[in-house]
């Protein structure tokens, strides 16, 4: 999970009702589920409020938050979870995801399992062999 907090100010932080929320709604109810939080590009002032929020974490979930800037950074942290085809150019330097994300498609349209393609992308994946056969497996019966 990728947060584009570049341009980001005080101004358009949550409020802090929000962010508590937030807070305990994923170190409840998905504590085990969220792998990481990649926090990109963030104002200095984000890095304050965190340093306050921080210690009311569980300590689990405070490792799952990490704060990346620069191509350097976004290579090794982002780059070692994400795919360059499955990025935007926010998220890693190499980011071949140009093109606003269809969150309908993306949520609705592409089958668990598959990689998202969006608009421009035209490579195979692995699984897509795999959908073919389930496919016609089930146009057969």
């Amino acid at each position: 999970f990728c947060v584009n907090l570049r341009g980001a100010s005080l101004k358009t932080l949550p409020p802090q009702p929000l962010i508590k929320e937030l807070i305990q709604l994923l170190s409840q109810h998905y504590c085990e589920r969220l792998h990481r939080v990649y926090l990109v590009d963030a104002p200095l002032k984000y890095r304050s409020v965190w340093s306050v929020i921080r210690p009311f974490l569980d300590p689990v979930t405070k490792k799952k938050f990490v704060w990346v800037a620069g191509s350097k950074e976004k290579l090794a942290e982002v780059g070692s979870a994400m795919d360059a085809s499955q990025a935007m150019p926010y998220m890693l330097p190499t980011g071949e995801l140009t093109s606003d994300v269809n969150t309908r498609e993306f949520l609705y349209e592409t089958p668990f399992g598959e990689l998202y393609r969006g608009a421009a992308a035209t490579t195979e994946t692995p699984f897509d062999e795999l959908h073919r056969e389930a496919a016609a497996t089930t146009a057969e019966a």
